[in-house]
């Protein structure tokens, strides 16, 4: 039986997700990368091009957090939080790389700010509000769509919506007794060490 669902169908190929991902990448570096750098002049072409690079940032980034997260580092998380939770999680998490990349551009300044050749990655501090606010919105832009999509197929295709919803569900009792196993494993052992420390004060006492 084919499935429509997206988040199914990506499950189904998890090469496509990685592979596009590099290729992504590969070209933004290559359009963005420290070789290409020119004196960063509000509001000339370069600049546009620049704010441009931040906002496919913004795209790319999301993408990739976005399966990362919800592949590795916080799949439980996302499956008590739901689509609210995943948009906010996602579009804090590009911003504040673009903050931190902010942060990188300044240090490279003030690093070479004796150095008349020097390239300036950063014109003001209006051009840094904007690169932020270009990957921020770019981040929101990207999980509306990806949300929007998703309800569309559930829409379409609520068969195999409701299959997903209800693997969703096989994982999220998988991923509670994971978390419940982990959790009685750590209880036996302080209630070990509680024993041995008590033990242990027992025989010095003595």
């Amino acid at each position: 039986r084919e499935i429509h669902d997206m988040n199914i169908v990506l499950g189904r190929h998890t090469w496509i997700i990685p592979i596009g991902l590099v290729v992504y990448w590969s070209v933004f570096v290559s359009l963005w990368g420290f070789w290409g750098w020119n004196d960063a002049v509000l509001f000339s072409e370069w600049w546009l091009f620049d704010t441009l690079g931040h906002a496919c940032f913004g795209f790319g980034g999301t993408l990739t957090f976005l399966y990362l997260y919800r592949n590795y580092t916080l799949r439980g998380w996302f499956l008590f939080g739901g689509q609210k939770f995943l948009v906010m999680a996602i579009v804090t998490a590009v911003a504040f790389t673009g903050v931190l990349w902010e942060f990188f551009e300044g240090a490279w300044d003030l690093a070479h700010l004796d150095e008349t050749s020097h390239v300036n990655a950063q014109a003001a501090s209006l051009d840094t509000t904007i690169d932020i606010l270009a990957e921020t919105f770019a981040s929101f832009l990207t999980m509306l769509g990806y949300v929007g999509i998703n309800k569309l197929y559930e829409k379409k295709y609520p068969d195999e919506s409701l299959q997903f919803e209800i693997e969703k569900l096989e994982a999220l009792s998988s991923h509670l007794a994971r978390e419940i196993l982990t959790y009685k494993q750590e209880t036996r052992r302080n209630i070990y060490r509680r024993i041995r420390r008590t033990l242990r004060q027992g025989l010095r006492n003595k």
